[in-house]
């Protein structure tokens, strides 16, 4: 099973859960649940996730919405049911968690990773209507999206200005302390200063994105 007696503050986070707190609930379901993908989850503790999630969730815990999603989605703990997986995600939907519309991106076949495949089948018209949404939401992958779409011309008139100025943006709000996303961010800036696609052609600041990259 997994360590969760090695969780910080185990008891404490557990009181806080059984008392209500949708952040202690959403934690320590969260520890049960990812905390070591290589164990199985015993079943009760697994109960506990379950149960910790929907009241996260029922308070509007978007990160509970998603992880609870993903849960289903994985098959830890429960068996994995697509309905339910869609349904938390729907409902993080509605809540407007920014987080949920890179997931609708990615199931339309669009990573936001820059080496990632995109599926040639994608329905970039509804990708469009997810990362327009997470855009404004400012979550920097759906920048991320739907300024690849502006660079390629993919359902939208190609706009490299435009593309760069939402690539700008992503950049100035991601997390680098370890979003998944920032390197991806490094590698479309080099790429564009060095083929002077969007901004002005700087062969320098492109190898200093590629490191940054790199790093």
């Amino acid at each position: 099973m997994p360590r969760i007696s090695e969780m910080p503050n185990l008891f404490k986070m557990i009181k806080k859960a059984d008392d209500g707190d949708p952040y202690a609930q959403w934690r320590v379901a969260w520890y049960i649940v990812y905390d070591d993908l290589k164990e199985e989850i015993d079943p009760d503790w697994a109960e506990r996730a379950i149960d910790y999630f929907e009241r996260a969730a029922a308070q509007g815990h978007g990160d509970a919405m998603l992880d609870f999603a993903d849960m289903y989605n994985l098959g830890r703990g429960v068996i994995k049911d697509k309905e339910k997986e869609y349904y938390w995600i729907n409902e993080a939907v509605k809540n407007l968690v920014p987080r949920a519309f890179i997931n609708l991106i990615l199931y339309n076949g669009v990573p936001y990773r820059y080496y990632e495949p995109h599926d040639e089948a994608a329905d970039y018209k509804t990708v469009f209507k997810y990362a327009l949404k997470g855009a404004l939401l400012d979550e920097p992958c759906a920048l991320i999206v739907l300024g690849d779409m502006f660079f390629a011309g993919k359902y939208v008139e190609a706009d490299p200005r435009f593309a760069m100025f939402l690539l700008e943006r992503a950049a100035s709000i991601v997390d680098w302390d370890g979003d998944d996303c920032c390197g991806s961010i490094c590698l479309r800036y080099g790429e564009c200063c060095y083929t002077g696609k969007g901004t002005n052609q700087d062969i320098d600041k492109a190898r200093n994105d590629l490191i940054g990259a790199i790093e």
